[in-house]
């Protein structure tokens, strides 16, 4: 949570935009270090606080507590700056959310991550900063995804070999194999692009610890 004069608040945690139309952040931070120019740059703007210019310096003053840490963050900008821009926050990083790796699935929280997962495509949805936060879906980009991810489909089909049929073994290879074909297709109309979560594995999908 980021807090200043202004009353610039955000959680750290991935994924966790509370109300519709809140664009949740790009990374987790896990320490007050993480808190570069260019991560409180991509804040600030998007919270309406830095119409224009950028963050040149943070200067960390850090400590900590029993639950989380902190840090105060002197700020310095850039000449041509412009807006309402704290020159000092306060940043407190706690660890409210868990990984679902140990969690049994539940109908309620699959729920909740295709609510969370359509609030991040929804957020980003034609923006213009799109290719500054992710890999725009090129030819070469999805040539490399394809070659990555195909020597993978086997040893996962064999490891599921008793949870699933011979017929769906023999689409997720067809499908694993028509994919890239369907991206390149897909990404030949760069009018409708978002952002979208590239690895949405239990382990990158946090949850609060009281759920």
């Amino acid at each position: 949570m980021l807090e200043g004069a202004a009353k610039v608040v955000y959680h750290s945690g991935m994924m966790a935009a509370d109300e519709p139309g809140q664009r949740p952040l790009l990374s987790l931070l896990t320490s007050p270090d993480e808190a570069t120019p260019e991560w409180l740059t991509v804040i600030l703007r998007d919270g309406g606080y830095l119409r224009q210019g950028r963050v040149t310096a943070v200067v960390h003053d850090a400590g900590s507590s029993v639950h989380a840490r902190n840090a105060r963050l002197q700020l310095r900008y850039s000449d041509e700056a412009q807006g309402d821009r704290p020159s000092a926050l306060f940043l407190k990083i706690s660890p409210t959310h868990t990984t679902n790796f140990a969690a049994p699935p539940t109908l309620a929280q699959a729920n909740k991550t295709a609510v969370a997962m359509a609030r991040l495509h929804a957020a980003w949805w034609n923006d213009p900063q799109l290719p500054e936060v992710g890999r725009w879906p090129e030819t070469a980009v999805i040539d490399n995804y394809v070659q990555s991810a195909l020597p993978g489909i086997q040893p996962l089909l064999e490891e599921t070999r008793d949870q699933i049929s011979d017929e769906w073994c023999r689409l997720i290879q067809l499908i694993a194999e028509r994919h890239g074909y369907q991206m390149k297709a897909r990404a030949a109309d760069p009018a409708t692009m978002t952002f979208i979560h590239g690895d949405p594995n239990p382990g990158n999908i946090l949850s609060p610890h009281d759920e």
